[in-house]
């Protein structure tokens, strides 16, 4: 069988969870996985396995087989019937070295997996006769017949077969198909030419035209199979490698400092894919435009198509299955990443040090492409059935219904934001399920291991005067925290195992750590000030509930100002010194905010100028052009940090990029999104 070399590493652990011996490997097909591998020999059992053997039941037996192709015949019989193993030994022997002359080795490990089951292997079954047994046996026939005009010492009773033939004239209808073009081998064999259907009493000889249909079908639809994979493992590693990739340019020298590549991010990075929304939610134009090309082109081509063949009856109905199927698997592929980008404690957070919020964007948009890959399958497949196939007979089998309910749920993920959709197959597909449910497991644990490790902490919650109820403040001791910190508050709630999303705004050494929340309305009347326990009543009726754990004595903390999806800038202007300039614009709606960040403010470094608005919003593209166009080239590249509500942000992305693509600015200058979104 076919082990490619990166199969060992990529998919060598998923080998522990087979639970049958089969003989196609393990792994997606054409990655540790075979479907019809040599196909000379499933196209020679191909068409003789609806024959009627001398053990087949006569009536009333049960299928052997699959849904689309039906087998009335026992494994068991098909390893002992003595016709059945001589035909399939000369007809391995004769077209085998004619088509690829695959390895005895492999022939020999078809024959013991592959005789009883069909497509599916099974060590389970054995031969009652070898290969090479069968082949010689068969031989004799073979010169038995020549001998004594069809004589067959398997069977006295001949005469039911027809006698030798001219192979190279049309069998059954299948003249036409060899007019138009179909390509057969020339041989011949003095024994009986033996029919799909027809009763096999005798070695017999399949001819070069029936075989030829069904190696060209098998050998087609594993080969676009085997595409269907590959693509799909393509699309998921540009997706996780993309962000590396792009974060390694921020290592080349100038690269920072010239105007060129400011202009490029304007026009390619920074502006969403189309119109001026970014943040709620168009990827940017180059990561957004990778990922669908990639995603299109992949699907459309490359495709294997060889006419005439016993799969599809024309090129039409074999472009829409193949494309339908490669559709669905590619779903599946663009799930893996997802997942990846969607999980906290993701490796590419500090590989390429891109914030969450980032992934989350990415994460949503491939998570577009799992619901268009998934539509157009179930839609391709639908119309090909009702076209080309038994619809009728389709929809009540159990793979079509829930295909129905695996549909459904993605096209609902759209709106609702509900499980994503994954099915299983015989073939390896199965695989991209495991693969993204131990990213979702391993990334769940990698968060408990993480709050274990930080441990429980105490708070003391109090309301932030003049803000009319809407804000709180929690300091929360003994925690050194920066960036982003995801609270957990365990007791207040049956969801115990929700954690929410806070900007650090700043830390000490000494004192508490604060947290402010944007909530539903809170009473006015309510104390300005309480312990935690004497909160807890309030806290549950927040917007995202808060609760506080065991005391623990006042140490170092950290102070977290910060509404949920908005975040804060405080942290980057506390790292600026002379001779670098900071300039801090800030609008709130509420006074009582900025009196409660007044000591923040004055803290920071003497460089930095504060310009606060109460109840007003900021002229930003004023504040944008004065910096891009008016400021000193010589101070190198500007840094614009923006936090705010997404119509904001995006209004700073697309007036920045705008005043560049103008070529009015003077300095590059690079845009940081602090924010998070769920």
């Amino acid at each position: 069988m076919r082990y490619p070399t990166l199969v060992n590493g990529a998919f060598g652990l998923v080998g522990l969870l087979a639970v049958a011996v089969r003989g196609d490997g393990v792994g997606l097909i054409g990655w540790g996985k075979d479907m019809y591998n040599p196909t000379c020999a499933f196209a020679c059992c191909n068409v003789i396995k609806s024959c009627r053997l001398r053990c087949t039941p006569l009536k009333g037996g049960e299928n052997h087989g699959t849904a689309h192709s039906p087998v009335s015949t026992p494994p068991e019989c098909f390893v002992t019937d003595v016709a059945f193993l001589r035909t399939m030994a000369i007809c391995i022997s004769t077209y085998c070295p004619r088509s690829g002359n695959p390895r005895l080795s492999l022939l020999e490990d078809y024959w013991a997996s592959h005789l009883a089951t069909g497509t599916v292997g099974d060590y389970k079954w054995i031969p009652a006769v070898s290969y090479p047994d069968a082949l010689l046996a068969a031989r004799e026939d073979q010169r038995r017949a020549a001998s004594s005009n069809g004589t067959n010492t398997t069977d006295s009773e001949h005469g039911r077969h027809r006698g030798r033939q001219s192979l190279n004239d049309g069998h059954d209808g299948h003249e036409e198909m060899v007019d138009a073009g179909l390509d057969i081998l020339n041989v011949d064999s003095p024994l009986p030419i033996i029919k799909a259907g027809e009763p096999l009493r005798a070695t017999g000889f399949i001819a070069p035209g029936d075989w030829q249909l069904q190696f060209n079908g098998m050998r087609d639809f594993e080969t676009n199979e085997t595409g269907h994979s590959a693509f799909s493992i393509a699309v998921m590693l540009v997706a996780l490698l993309l962000p590396v990739s792009l974060s390694l340019l921020g290592f080349v020298p100038g690269l920072a400092t010239s105007y060129l590549w400011a202009y490029l991010k304007s026009a390619l990075v920074h502006p969403a894919m189309w119109g001026t929304h970014h943040r709620e939610p168009v990827a940017s134009k180059v990561g957004g435009a990778i990922v669908s090309f990639i995603n299109v082109i992949f699907l459309v081509a490359p495709y294997v198509f060889t006419q005439p063949q016993s799969t599809f009856g024309s090129t039409k109905e074999q472009s829409i299955s193949i494309i339908g199927n490669r559709a669905g698997v590619m779903a599946m592929g663009n799930v893996v990443a997802a997942f990846v980008f969607a999980a906290r404690n993701s490796p590419l957070l500090c590989v390429t040090d891109w914030s969450y919020s980032t992934y989350l964007l990415l994460h949503r948009w491939l998570g577009y492409w799992v619901i268009i890959h998934t539509v157009l399958h179930s839609v391709m497949l639908l119309a090909y059935y009702k076209v080309f196939g038994s619809y009728e007979e389709e929809i009540v089998r159990p793979y079509w219904m829930w295909g129905i309910v695996g549909t459904v749920a993605a096209v609902a993920l759209l709106p609702t934001s509900l499980l994503v959709y994954c099915y299983r197959h015989n073939w390896g597909y199965e695989i991209w399920m495991f693969i993204a449910g131990g990213i979702w497991g391993a990334e769940r644990i990698s968060r408990l291991a993480r709050m274990a490790f930080k441990g429980c902490h105490t708070a003391t919650v109090k309301l932030v005067e003049e803000t009319d109820g809407e804000y709180i403040r929690i300091d929360v001791d003994y925690a050194y925290l920066g960036g982003v910190a995801y609270l957990c508050f365990p007791t207040l709630g049956w969801r115990f195992w929700e954690s929410h999303p806070f900007s650090v705004a700043s830390s000490y050494t000494q004192g508490g750590a604060t947290v402010a929340e944007k909530p539903r309305p809170v009473a006015p009347s309510t104390p300005p000030e309480k312990s935690v326990k004497e909160s807890a009543g309030e806290i549950q009726d927040l917007s995202n509930q808060a609760a506080m754990v065991p005391e623990i004595s006042r140490a170092t903390g950290s102070t977290f100002f910060a509404r949920t999806r908005t975040g804060q800038v405080l942290p980057y202007l506390y790292k600026i010194g002379s001779p670098r300039r900071g300039q801090l614009y800030w609008a709130t709606r509420k006074a009582g905010l900025l009196n409660a960040l007044k000591p923040e403010l004055d803290s920071l470094p003497g460089s930095v100028r504060v310009d606060t608005e109460v109840g007003r919003r900021l002229d930003l593209d004023a504040i944008l052009r004065k910096e891009l166009t008016w400021s000193n080239p010589d101070e190198g590249p500007l840094g614009i940090v923006v936090c705010g509500p997404p119509g904001m942000a995006d209004g700073v992305r697309q007036n920045a990029a705008q005043v560049t693509r103008e070529g009015h600015t003077r300095r590059p200058w690079g845009l940081v999104d602090e924010a998070f979104s769920w």
